[in-house]
């Protein structure tokens, strides 16, 4: 059949498109036209005459060889060359630029770049100040650039990876200044059905959690029947809906107080909760969790009546729960998370019940195979008839559920009469019942609040798990009073109780609490604004301030002390935004053998010391201190009748010549270059060691700086100091170390009382080992840059600045290296200038300032420092590095 409409209907139809035509050609044509002048006149600036070196040697001292920027490019000449000799192709990236990136360029070589590409690359790279030629014999003068700034020149040439390889990247000649500030990238849930379907593999990769999960004690471990306690914890977020401030994977200025945890060491599991269909965990969250051993869930929550559609929607078939089932797995492995909470709150139709129970099951089936360990834990909501209504206990209606999942969250409403049914229902599952707690007190028992270790006693005296609902009430509820509020409210919980206890090297924790007034990188304040970044979040005392912490060793000890504390404090920053401070009074005593001292219990854990041991630590003491620090590790077992290690940060190194070591220790310094730390004295089952006499050969790892101590960073401030031990010893071998204490230990007797502090700014126990599995970064490159002009009015902030998206790759992490931490960013044109760290293979680079040069030439270069979990970093005269060159345009 045709289809036959009346002449005013085809009018009504038709005119408006004709319309919109008209209108638009005239501004395609003006805007090709413009882009086409825009096109000449930076091909024209790319062509103009240079200024010529007049030898090589003047060019060497314009810039020296293998200098900060890392360029190569000084060897790269001619159209094809340019493509050729760095083993990349050109790239296009939408940007008024053009990136030259030192990363080890043939581990990924990619085709040859068209003929005229290639030589709109060779005339950028000619563009760019020289760096001398490689070839010795050469007398040919090298064409220079004007001189633009750069970073002064390492003593040594660097010998890091991948300087012999560059690759050009070639913009896309869309010439623009935007007057818009442009969005730092954020994390966000997803609302519908049709954006999970949507959602693919990296669609938003700088929202990858990197941090791997932390090994803990085993609950099951029967080996250490006292050190565990099988109830477990889960904690849910519920901060304001979430995604507040937490939702920036780069971190980000902080403007108020923020809701952060740092009691990892009492919880099994953390929820990301919001009232999104799919909340996706930021990844500052899961990277500060997984630090901890904790493990992290997202939410798949439908609710009232827009959730009734969507389970109507997706439980019309297998195909189309399976389809949901297999999305919410991609996601979970995809971010680096580790399961999800099930939480349906609105009427299930009973035919679809069992297709509900099914969904539960596949996801759960699915889950355990793509990510062995992983969890999905069902809400007390629905019942077996498909009627919304909470049971506050396990029982029969909601027991199908349960037995496809891994554990139930019960709703907060129960009573001890609840959770008793419910332990008898769970039978030997009952620690995967998770009694709920609502902090804000809505219907709990105890309720909640302050008063929430009421039902937390509750739930641990019937043998069950807890759940915490919403502990952002002690920020939401009380900003004014924040801290206290928080501090009073884990205070209760921690004495009902038990420390989890960490497994395995590396232990390495600066004690930064993931946001602080000020950042510092190793002692230098590198940003002075109120910041926020829980990814950058370190370990934190794992053994609380109690009756027996700090203890004291010997009788009458305690009466020469006063005001012990220990704390986490913004004042003691060395890296990030806090660090440890120990502090209290030395009272008026006299001499006594052994002098007076206390020591303060930091860490509960295993560590195995069957191989090579560097303990390094980082700390200071205010002036005239009457007590000097000492690290105790407590061993698993006694040798030789000894069951401590004392080291001694104080103590003068002592050196033992090389040919009068042992064989074992001859050994160690053939594959290290280090001998292991000398045992001074052995006394009240206690060893005492001697800082290392020469670690000079680890120290451009473990700083950052080559083994001259130069770098464009200054050294760290001169009131730290910093002591390494190596432990070897073959009667180590099969012997854990079970604690760490930080030991003050009194000078001498005075007559007066006096006050001291003694900050811990790093500590780090690391197999020696590692400090030879320390890779670097691949193929850095620089895309998506936009320039901004920014407001005259702001005097601090004038001219032109601009924004970009920096990418790179990792070596796969196998016995030969080991997996980076972070990566700290650097504009390196800037003298090494700190930008801010990365926990992803991605940094945006926002609010760069540039010189304003409207139709020249202009160059800014970044860096990428790993930083593996060891704590080891590639030197910065070795880091790969990425130049981007640009025109600012004059309009």
């Amino acid at each position: 059949m045709g289809l036959h409409l009346p002449l005013g209907d085809w009018a009504d139809a038709w005119l408006p498109l004709v319309l919109t035509l008209l209108l638009a050609v005239p501004v395609v044509l003006y805007l090709r036209r413009r882009q086409a002048q825009q096109t000449a006149a930076y091909r024209a600036a790319l062509d103009r005459p240079r200024p010529q070196a007049p030898t090589a040697a003047a060019a060497r001292r314009e810039r020296p060889a293998d200098s900060a920027s890392g360029s190569a490019s000084a060897n790269v000449s001619g159209s094809a060359s340019a493509s050729a000799a760095s083993g990349v192709a050109a790239k296009p990236v939408p940007a008024a630029a053009a990136a030259t990136g030192a990363g080890a360029g043939a581990a990924g070589a990619r085709p040859a770049a068209p003929a005229d590409r290639a030589a709109r690359v060779s005339r950028l790279v000619d563009a760019a100040p020289r760096a001398p030629a490689a070839d010795a014999k050469s007398t040919q003068p090298t064409p220079a650039a004007p001189a633009t700034p750069a970073a002064p020149a390492p003593k040594k040439a660097a010998k890091g990876p991948g300087y012999a390889n560059v690759h050009t990247t070639q913009e896309s000649l869309a010439l623009h200044v935007s007057s818009k500030e442009r969005q730092s990238p954020t994390t966000q849930p997803m609302s519908s059905l049709q954006q999970l379907y949507s959602w693919m593999p990296g669609m938003d990769s700088i929202n990858v959690a990197n941090t791997r999960l932390r090994a803990r004690l085993d609950p099951k471990d029967t080996a250490h029947p006292e050190r565990y306690q099988r109830s477990k914890v889960l904690v849910c977020h519920d901060m304001k809906g979430g995604y507040v401030q937490d939702n920036h994977p780069q971190g980000q200025d902080m403007t108020g107080p923020t809701f952060t945890i740092d009691n990892w060491q009492y919880m099994d599991i953390f929820v990301y909760f919001s009232h999104n269909l799919v909340t996706v965990p930021p990844p500052v969250w899961t990277n500060a969790a997984h630090k901890n051993g904790v493990q992290v869930l997202g939410t798949f929550i439908t609710e009232w009546d827009a959730g009734k559609v969507i389970c109507d929607e997706f439980l019309a078939s297998a195909h189309m729960y399976e389809s949901v089932a297999n999305k919410l797995v991609d996601i979970a492995e995809f971010y680096n998370f580790d399961g999800w909470l099930v939480n349906i709150e609105n009427p299930i139709k009973p035919e679809d019940v069992e297709r509900l129970m099914l969904f539960v099951q596949y996801l759960t089936k699915t889950m355990h195979q793509r990510k062995p360990g992983s969890l999905v834990i069902w809400y007390d909501s629905i019942t077996s008839s498909g009627a919304l209504k909470w049971q506050n206990e396990l029982n029969a209606l909601n027991r199908q559920f349960f037995d496809v999942a891994d554990g139930i969250f019960l709703n907060y409403g129960w009573t001890e009469h609840h959770l008793g049914r419910s332990l008898v229902t769970a039978g030997s599952r009952q620690f995967d019942v998770f009694a709920g707690i609502d902090v804000f007190g809505r219907g709990s028992y105890g309720g909640g609040k302050l008063s929430s270790h009421v039902a937390v006693k509750e739930i641990l005296r019937q043998k069950l798990s807890i759940a915490l609902f919403a502990p952002g009430w002690v920020l939401e509820n009380n900003e004014e009073t924040y801290h206290e509020t928080k501090q009073a409210f884990w205070q209760s919980i921690e004495q009902q109780l038990s420390p989890r206890v960490l497994l395995g090297l590396p232990l390495v924790t600066s004690f930064n609490c993931g946001y602080g007034p000020v950042f510092r990188e190793q002692g230098q304040a590198v940003h002075r604004q109120p910041w926020f970044h829980l990814s950058t979040q370190e370990l934190m005392p794992s053994i609380p301030i109690n009756a027996t912490n700090p203890f004291f060793p010997g009788d009458g000890m305690r009466a020469a002390f006063a005001n012990l504390s220990r704390a986490v404090s913004h004042e003691a920053a060395y890296s990030g935004g806090s660090g440890l401070r120990l502090s209290g009074s030395v009272l008026p005593h006299a001499a006594t053998s052994p002098p007076p001292c206390c020591a303060f219990r930091l860490f509960d854990s295993v560590l195995e010391v069957n191989r090579p041991v560097c303990v390094s630590v980082t700390f200071r003491r205010s002036p005239n201190c009457p007590v000097s620090l000492q690290l105790v590790l407590v061993l698993s077992k006694q040798i030789d009748g000894d069951n401590y290690m004392c080291l001694e940060t104080q103590a003068e190194p002592v050196a033992v010549p090389l040919e009068a070591s042992p064989p074992e220790n001859k050994k160690l310094f053939e594959k290290y270059s280090v001998l292991p730390s000398v045992i001074t004295k052995k006394d009240l089952f206690t060893r005492f060691y001697a800082p290392c006499a020469d670690t000079s050969v680890l120290e451009p790892h473990f700083t950052g700086r080559d083994s001259e101590g130069s770098s464009s960073l200054s050294s760290s401030s001169s009131e730290w100091c910093t002591q390494r031990f190596v432990l070897f010893d073959q009667h180590l071998r099969d012997v854990s170390i079970k604690e760490i204490r930080a030991k003050l230990t009194t000078l001498g007797p005075t007559a007066t009382a006096q006050e001291f502090i003694v900050d811990i700014g790093e500590l780090s126990v690391i197999e020696l080992g590692s400090t030879k599995k320390i890779s670097s970064v691949l193929d850095v490159r620089c895309g998506n840059v936009e320039f901004r002009r920014l407001s005259s009015s702001n005097s601090n902030k004038r001219g032109v600045s601009l924004s970009c998206m920096l990418s790179w790759c990792c070596e796969p992490v196998g016995p030969s290296n080991e997996q980076h931490a972070y990566y700290n960013i650097y504009n390196v044109t800037n003298n090494y200038e700190w930008l801010g760290r990365s926990y992803s293979t991605l940094y945006f680079v926002g609010e760069c300032g540039v010189k304003e040069q409207s139709g020249e030439r202009g160059e800014v270069i970044f860096g990428v420092q790993p930083v593996t979990r060891s704590g080891l970093r590639l030197p910065l005269t070795e880091i790969p590095k990425t130049r981007l060159l640009y025109m600012v345009p004059d309009n």
